[in-house]
C-alpha cells in the first residue's frame, strides 16, 4: 500500500512584505502622496500638480534621495520604486533650480519658440 503522506518544510514567521503603494513627498503642498508601486513618474507628476492650489510651483519630476547618497531621478515613463531603508521620493519644482546656472538652462529650455511654415516648392524654387 502507498504512503500518500508529504513532506511539510516548517513554516517561519511571515516575511515583511513591503506596504502595496509607495509615498511621494510633494514640495509645493507639502502633503503625501500614495501612488502603486510601479506607477509612472509621469502620471503621479500630473496628477500632484492638479491637486495644487493656485500659485504654488509645479512639481517637474520626482527623485529618490537618501542623506549621503547621490540621487536617483526618474524619467516620466520611470516605475516608482521603493529603494529601501533611508530613501525617500519627493518632487523636484522649478524653485528648486532658482539661482542656479542649471535652472536659468532649464527655462530657456522651455521658452516658447517660433515655427516657420514654409512651402516645399519655395524652397526648391519650383
Amino acid at each position: 500500500m502507498e504512503d500518500d503522506t508529504e513532506e511539510v518544510s516548517e513554516v517561519g514567521p511571515p516575511k515583511q512584505l513591503p506596504p502595496p503603494f509607495l509615498e511621494v513627498a510633494c514640495k509645493s503642498s507639502g502633503k503625501r502622496r500614495r501612488f502603486a508601486a510601479g506607477t509612472e513618474a509621469g502620471f503621479a507628476v500630473r496628477v500632484m500638480n492638479k491637486k495644487l492650489e493656485g500659485g504654488s510651483p509645479f512639481a517637474l519630476h520626482i527623485e529618490a534621495v537618501k542623506a549621503g547618497e547621490e540621487g536617483v531621478t526618474f524619467g516620466p515613463n520611470s516605475a516608482l520604486v521603493d529603494y529601501g531603508s533611508g530613501w525617500r521620493l519627493q518632487t523636484v519644482t522649478e524653485v528648486d533650480y532658482a539661482g542656479e546656472d542649471k535652472g536659468e538652462a532649464f527655462r530657456m529650455a522651455r521658452a516658447p519658440f517660433r515655427v516657420r511654415v514654409v512651402n516645399v516648392r519655395d524652397l526648391l524654387n519650383i
